[in-house]
């Protein structure tokens, strides 16, 4: 792929130099405080991706575990963890992070806002549509989980908010 050019328009996203998937990844920029959020890949958790706030700093950091990514098929498309990055980056500037040994889990709510602020993003980025429906073909495969809607429920909401 292509590297893609992406502006920080609204400040959301810059590139940096972490790999996943052998491609570059944007990371995220905290608006409260300007600052660039970690982006850790490879991380050795449970979950694709999460967002938390450093238990030592109190600063908001972002996991992403692209071995499970690739083992679940959520890399058929180099737009994926772009979008990925942008959910994570989606908590972290919606204010749903909290302090504590465990971040609390996310509702379903804040996972549909996330999506909906990766989507903007990702239009904001120069995305097309059918970059969107690439990555959103990705999306449908996750599963419905105590703390996440059913991908096909997110894909709707993410392709709804990318067209505002």
């Amino acid at each position: 792929m292509k590297t893609l050019i992406m502006t920080a328009i609204t400040g959301l996203s810059l590139f940096t130099s972490a790999f996943a998937f052998g491609q570059q990844i944007p990371t995220c920029i905290d608006r409260n405080t300007g600052r660039q959020v970690p982006v850790i890949t490879n991380a050795g958790q449970q979950n694709p991706a999460f967002s938390t706030l450093d238990q030592r700093t109190g600063a908001p950091v972002i996991f992403i575990n692209a071995p499970l990514l690739q083992s679940l098929g959520l890399d058929s498309s180099p737009y994926t963890l772009i979008f990925i990055v942008e959910h994570e980056c989606g908590h972290v500037n919606l204010g749903h992070l909290t302090t504590g040994p465990v971040s609390r889990k996310k509702t379903n709510q804040e996972e549909l806002a996330a999506d909906c602020y990766a989507a903007q993003a990702v239009r904001q980025m120069g995305f097309t549509p059918a970059a969107l429906q690439a990555v959103l073909a990705d999306v449908i495969k996750l599963p419905k989980d105590p703390d996440h809607p059913a991908g096909t429920v997110r894909a709707k909401n993410a392709a709804a908010c990318f067209s505002r």
